[in-house]
């Protein structure tokens, strides 16, 4: 039997409080290494 790895299809970021939602962009995840470039790119981002 294979060692299998778990599909991820998605995630789903929730930010409560008073914050700036254009600091925290795909972009700056990407920058700050919390996410892939890739990820960043391919992502949809709803304010």
């Amino acid at each position: 039997m294979k060692n299998q790895q778990p599909e991820i299809k998605g995630l789903i970021f929730v930010l409560r409080g008073h914050f700036n939602p254009i600091i925290f962009s795909p972009v700056w995840f990407a920058s700050e290494k919390l996410i892939r470039k890739e990820e960043a790119e391919k992502a949809e981002t709803q304010i």
